[in-house]
């Protein structure tokens, strides 16, 4: 890297980009890892989505996306309630009428990014700061 990183308009400045990296990006992607290795299904995400308040997304955005039902959040709202109980129901976050989520893997360390538009597919969170780490 040959710039110094600047603030970004949805990780925020640099010191919140590596907090946050350092303390949950980072080490979710190799608990993630090692679950699967020992043969456990794994889902991951990343909580990215900017509600109408406009307040920043940090640790425990999703919360109010898990516990509050479709019908009394704002249109376009991530549907987190519905995924977490499929997975609560059956093991498996994903349920008829609902984006693929696709179980991470070691190859591809696929993950769920619940953003504005719906979510998204993704590979490799953040693969390559996380890739500087040798610890979890």
């Amino acid at each position: 890297m040959d710039t110094i990183p600047v603030a970004d308009p949805r990780l925020g400045d640099l010191d919140l980009i590596l907090s946050n990296d350092i303390t949950f990006r980072c080490p979710v992607t190799t608990i993630a890892a090692a679950r699967t290795r020992a043969g456990q299904p794994v889902w991951q995400y990343q909580f990215d989505y900017s509600a109408p308040d406009a307040k920043p997304v940090t640790h425990g955005s999703e919360i109010r996306y898990v516990m509050t039902s479709a019908q009394d959040l704002e249109p376009g709202a991530p549907p987190m309630q519905a995924y977490w109980l499929a997975f609560a129901r059956t093991g498996d976050p994903n349920a008829v009428g609902l984006p693929a989520w696709k179980r991470f893997d070691l190859a591809t360390k696929s993950y769920l990014g619940f953003v504005n538009g719906g979510p998204q597919p993704g590979a490799d969170l953040r693969g390559e700061v996380c890739g500087l780490r040798s610890a979890p």
